[in-house]
């Protein structure tokens, strides 16, 4: 009966123990989240402003400059200002696939590790059990002699 009693308690404790623990995780994956989501804003919002900024030093600088600009020139501009956004575009894609490579890779790594932890404990329930049944077999050999 004391033994009972002991298991009883003891499985209550771990019990407690789970469910604090489920809760301190629980508080920290929102703060995960936001961070994520803080640098995904973070990141748009520096883009759009780089932007702005360079658009409005070249509106600066043609517009300081008084001097009539050849066809020629502002054809080599608009073209220069085309590859700027096209190389900035492919930059941005390029970071966007790495974050999301990232993400997916973190993503897959919590997979196996929740897989392996799942495989370690069932060894160790496992290795329990075989240790108990030999245990118990030996005991029940010795109350016989």
């Amino acid at each position: 009966m004391s033994r009972m009693k002991l298991t009883s308690r003891t499985a209550k404790i771990s019990g407690n123990e789970r469910d604090n623990t489920l809760r301190r995780a629980a508080r920290v994956q929102p703060q995960m989240a936001q961070s994520v989501s803080n640098l995904q804003h973070d990141t748009i919002e520096a883009s759009k402003d780089m932007i702005k900024k360079a658009f409005n030093s070249q509106r600066q600088i043609a517009s300081g400059i008084d001097v009539s600009v050849p066809t020629q020139v502002s054809e080599q501009i608009s073209k220069q200002s085309n590859e700027m956004t096209n190389n900035f575009e492919r930059a941005t894609g390029i970071y966007n696939q790495l974050g999301t490579s990232v993400q997916d890779a973190g993503t897959e790594n919590t997979s196996i590790y929740s897989k392996t932890f799942a495989a370690f404990v069932e060894y160790n329930y496992n290795m329990l059990n075989a240790w108990t049944s030999f245990w118990i077999s030996q005991q029940q050999q010795f109350i016989r002699a």
